[in-house]
C-alpha cells in the first residue's frame, strides 16, 4: 500500500530528518495510509487532505520520540496483553494520534451532542400515562 507522502515531504515541511528517523517516517507514513485507506476506502492516492494528514501525524509522533529504539512493545490492560513489531504498519497505526482536526480534514469527523430532554422542547407523550380519555375505553 502506497503512502500518501514520503519522508522528503516530511523534511520539506518540518526539517532533515536523521538516517533513523527517516526510516521510521517511511514506516510511520505507510501506517498512516493504511489507517486512513481503513476508514475511507476509495480515497484518491493524490488526496491532498491525506497527505497532510499523514505528514502531521508522523511529525507529530517523531517529534515525541517514541519510536526511536524500539524494534517492538508490549501493552497490557487487565488481563490482556498485545504486543507488536515496528515493522509491521498496522500495529503502528495503532500507535499514531490522530486528532479531531485531521479526522475533520478527511471528512471522517461527526459532531456529537447530547442526546437527551433538557426542557428545550416538549418530551411528548408518555406512553405509560395515557390521558384520561383513553382510561375508560
Amino acid at each position: 500500500m502506497d503512502p500518501f507522502a514520503t519522508p522528503d515531504d516530511v523534511e520539506a515541511t518540518w526539517r532533515p530528518l536523521s538516517a533513523v528517523e527517516r526510516s521510521w517516517a517511511g514506516l510511520l507514513l505507510t501506517a498512516a495510509a493504511l489507517w486512513i485507506r481503513g476508514r475511507k476506502p476509495g480515497i484518491d492516492a493524490a488526496d491532498p487532505a491525506a497527505k497532510i494528514v499523514s505528514i502531521g501525524v508522523v511529525r507529530s509522533a517523531l517529534e515525541r520520540n517514541q519510536f526511536e529504539g524500539r524494534g517492538s512493545w508490549s501493552k497490557t490492560v487487565g488481563p490482556r496483553t498485545e504486543s507488536g513489531a515496528a515493522a509491521d504498519p498496522t500495529r503502528l497505526a495503532e500507535m499514531l494520534d490522530f486528532t479531531e482536526s485531521h479526522l475533520q480534514l478527511l471528512g471522517l469527523w461527526k459532531p456529537t451532542g447530547p442526546r437527551a430532554f433538557f426542557g428545550d422542547r416538549s418530551p411528548g407523550v408518555d406512553p405509560i400515562r395515557l390521558p384520561r380519555t383513553y382510561r375508560n375505553l
